[in-house]
């Protein structure tokens, strides 16, 4: 098989008109031989077999990477979305906004689901973007990309799959629970301070050894989101005020009743954790997520930093029930009442937190794109709650601020492009 390349340009590169070398399209590598034709600059020329062969879009714009023996077509980046190929909304806003910076990028940018994947063929049934005419998902029969940006659950072994078909090409790689992040940063020294005490929730003995120590404690799902199933347990002269998100408040008294009580409620694995007391604004409690990505050149940026309010006399910081977002310096300015240069400081020390902690996860997997969830106490000292691995991009625009909403979007195709190869020489 061959290809052929435009003459301008072309002196720019190694290669040797007539030679063979290695042709790269996301995962898969064939051998061609390369000639020099009259077409015009910027295209090339392949045959249709060999598109076939490469599962190769050919109305696509791409970048060419040229090397001493490789020929790169690229980039090459899918999203894993969801676990049914079914499910995936194609009229999704959210989804269409990773195609953003296609006219920048280019290549082949897919969409999958874990059901699409097949693990004999190395190929993927999904559905890539095509920005013209548009802006549209189209299905095919796709290549194992360069890169994978994991956007949901995966089985263990697909993710082991794609870690050895792809070595550091699947980011956002392993899904660790509440208590395998608390667990690992708490052997981290520089860490500890900013962790709440936390255990792993057996029975009520460890609510008696808490009570010594807190008036209150938080029970909570070891794999929960949105704030379901959390619980605040008030301990008070042998009587327990139980509280939680979308239910009356219960007493109970003595530590036999608050077990049965517990029992029936708790139907997954839950951590205990210690009580903080957290300054409230209009009655309302509040946490802070910072969104960690990285961009383009593999280094770490807080994306966005928002500030989120749960409903009057909550529990919970949860936004989506009753509450609202703010930028986080605004929402420090108002909890605090600080200035907005104080603010900027104390959110500054959130970020760089956070960064600390992308660094040490990046010891033992492979992330880009983590949401981090933390609260500030009354003294004002910093607590690391949550690191979300499919964090909701879509919160920045919940508030209007669209340019960090662009940018959340974008930053982990950037990263995903870079990290595939294209700085090279592109022609």
């Amino acid at each position: 098989m061959s290809i052929v390349l435009p003459s301008q340009g072309y002196h720019k590169t190694e290669l040797t008109s007539g030679n063979q070398v290695e042709l790269s399209f996301g995962a898969r590598r064939l051998p061609v031989q390369i000639y020099v034709g009259e077409q015009q600059a910027r295209l090339i020329a392949v045959s249709s077999s060999l598109s076939s062969e490469m599962l190769l879009p050919l109305e696509l714009h791409y970048k060419i990477g040229f090397f001493k023996k490789q020929i790169k077509i690229g980039p090459v980046i899918g999203i894993c979305v969801a676990q049914k190929t079914a499910n995936i909304d194609l009229n999704s806003t959210g989804l269409a906004k990773y195609g953003l910076l296609y006219g920048e990028i280019g290549g082949l940018l897919f969409l999958f689901a874990v059901d699409g994947v097949d693990t004999d063929k190395n190929t993927i049934k999904g559905f890539y973007y095509k920005s013209l005419p548009g802006n549209c998902w189209c299905p095919a029969v796709l290549p194992y990309p360069a890169v994978i940006f994991r956007r949901t659950g995966m089985p263990s072994r697909m993710t082991r799959h794609f870690e050895e078909v792809l070595p550091g090409g699947i980011f956002n790689s392993y899904y660790f629970d509440k208590w395998e992040a608390h667990e690992y940063l708490s052997n981290i020294p520089s860490l500890r301070e900013y962790l709440p005490e936390t255990y792993c929730y057996y029975d009520t003995s460890q609510l008696e050894e808490m009570f010594r120590k807190y008036r209150f404690v938080i029970l909570k799902p070891r794999n929960g989101t949105m704030a379901r199933g959390i619980l605040k347990i008030t301990y008070n002269n042998d009587s327990f005020l139980v509280e939680e998100r979308c239910s009356k408040p219960k007493v109970v008294k003595g530590i036999a009743s608050l077990e049965e009580l517990l029992s029936a409620h708790m139907g997954a694995p839950y951590l205990i954790q210690q009580g903080l007391h957290l300054p409230q604004y209009e009655g309302r409690l509040n946490d802070y997520r910072l969104i960690m990505q990285k961009d383009e050149t593999g280094s770490w940026v807080c994306t966005g930093a928002i500030g989120k309010f749960g409903k009057r006399g909550g529990i919970v910081s949860n936004y989506i029930s009753a509450g609202y977002l703010l930028p986080a310096t605004k929402a420090l300015e108002k909890v605090f009442g600080l200035g907005t240069w104080q603010a900027f400081l104390l959110k500054e020390k959130m970020i760089a937190l956070a960064k600390n902690i992308c660094y040490q996860l990046d010891k033992n997997g492979h992330y880009a794109d983590l949401g981090f969830d933390m609260v500030i106490d009354r003294n004002q000292r910093i607590w690391l709650l949550e690191i979300n691995k499919r964090h909701d991009h879509s919160m920045p625009r919940e508030f209007g601020d669209y340019n960090v909403y662009y940018q959340v979007k974008s930053n982990p195709i950037l990263y995903a492009s870079s990290r595939a190869g294209f700085n090279p020489i592109i022609v």
